[in-house]
């Protein structure tokens, strides 16, 4: 490619970039095929990065200049008495309620073992998808090991990962939420005292303003009132029992989050103490839900509707509603993990009574593992290190006992589930 002129920069819509370039003249040997000097490329790029680099910067600095310029909810008159209308949230809460109920009653068909894997499961997907709300990336095989950990298995590595864990377990505890373990909270999140590549200040309240990331920051009450904030909001979460649970866990969240007491890690924080409030009035089902996970399903949604709380006015009733449907979903994804749990639980004692190879078992256990598969003779003979006829012949017998279903015929013949769980 040619060296580009001045001329060419204006023809293709980057008259900007060209006029700033025009007074250093950096002239090259050759002229454009319009005659005039041109501006050799390298040069022209360079600059457009800068450009580009600083334009990015002033739409940063005006987007944090907006939110400053916004009237938090902690400065209007009347905080912290928020508000909702009741009559207007009576038909989610129900909604979401009988959700709940219905998760309830599937888990009471669960074996203990069952239930106890399902609500592992459900922590570790809370803590890959709270760390990725917040811009970090946990491995789920971590998340399940610091799970494990947690439940005294041992065996896990990545101390971010142990250190949600723990504080996950200790929103299901006893005892009162008090500015103590609010600050060990916080601890446990940074092990490392680090966020990203930030230096922090692990289980201390704020000097400044907290920030939500690398270009956000979320102006909070002053740091000198932090502490008597604080306690008025724990003494209203933990005393006060005039709000029903879904409504308290949807007001917990923004009054956190409007106070943001730590330099970083607020919402992560806001999150637990929400799911605090909820598995401490609905453990069985609300254990197998991830809220997290819910939110990063409409992670857009999740912070438009965040920030019109924080930023409007002290009726709260929209951001109510909005957290009362998102735990809805929650439960209705759990509903489908423990139906799929319970299928398999029977399908295995329906197995439990029959004469079955290791090789069937394995059949079997790869076609509950991936029920849209079908499983070929030939195929599956050569996995196993068998004869197509043996294999052909393990499979004929699982679909006799009804456990497999035959589809097609002579060469193109293949076996799937007899009931997808």
């Amino acid at each position: 490619m040619g060296d580009l002129g001045i001329a060419r920069a204006n023809q293709g819509g980057n008259a900007r970039t060209a006029l700033l370039w025009a007074p250093f003249r950096f002239v090259d040997r050759r002229r454009s095929s319009t005659g005039q000097v041109g501006i050799p490329t390298h040069f022209l790029r360079a600059y457009q990065t800068q450009i580009a680099a600083f334009d990015a910067m002033i739409h940063v600095s005006t987007r944090a200049c907006a939110m400053h310029a916004r009237t938090q909810i902690w400065e209007l008159m009347g905080w912290p008495h928020l508000r909702y209308d009741a009559a207007a949230l009576h038909e989610i809460c129900a909604e979401t309620e009988y959700a709940l109920g219905i998760v309830s009653g599937r888990t009471a068909e669960l074996p203990a073992g069952t239930y106890a894997q399902l609500k592992q499961a459900a922590e570790a997907e809370e803590i890959v998808r709270t760390a990725w709300l917040s811009g970090q990336s946990i491995e789920r095989a971590a998340a399940l090991s610091a799970v494990a950990d947690a439940d005294g298995a041992g065996g896990a590595a990545d101390e971010r990962a142990i250190g949600l864990a723990q504080v996950l377990r200790e929103c299901a505890g006893v005892g009162l939420l008090s500015l103590t373990r609010l600050r060990a909270w916080h601890a446990d999140l940074f092990p490392s005292g680090f966020d990203g590549g930030r230096q922090i200040r692990p289980g201390r309240w704020r000097s400044g303003v907290a920030s939500a990331g690398p270009a956000m920051s979320w102006p909070g009450p002053p740091a000198e009132r932090l502490v008597g904030e604080l306690e008025i909001f724990l003494k209203w979460l933990e005393l006060d029992q005039s709000d029903h649970y879904l409504v308290k866990a949807a007001l917990a969240h923004i009054w956190f989050l409007a106070l943001s007491p730590f330099q970083c890690g607020n919402a992560r924080l806001a999150r637990m103490v929400s799911r605090r409030v909820l598995v401490g009035r609905r453990a069985a089902p609300l254990a197998l839900c991830s809220l997290s996970a819910q939110f990063a399903r409409d992670r857009a949604g999740y912070v438009e509707a965040v920030e019109i709380a924080r930023t409007g006015d002290l009726d709260l009733t929209h951001w109510v509603g909005w957290f009362c449907h998102q735990v809805q979903r929650a439960a209705m994804h759990a509903e489908v993990n423990v139906a799929r749990e319970t299928s398999a639980s029977r399908f295995w004692q329906q197995c439990a009574g029959l004469s079955l190879n290791p090789r069937q078992l394995r059949a079997l256990d790869h076609l509950q593992r991936h029920p849209d598969e079908a499983l070929q003779s030939k195929r599956w003979g050569q996995l196993l290190g068998v004869s197509s006829d043996t294999a052909l012949r393990d499979l004929t017998e699982l679909a006799a006992h009804g456990l497999l279903r035959r589809q097609g015929r002579a060469r193109a013949v293949r076996f799937v589930l007899a009931q997808t769980p």
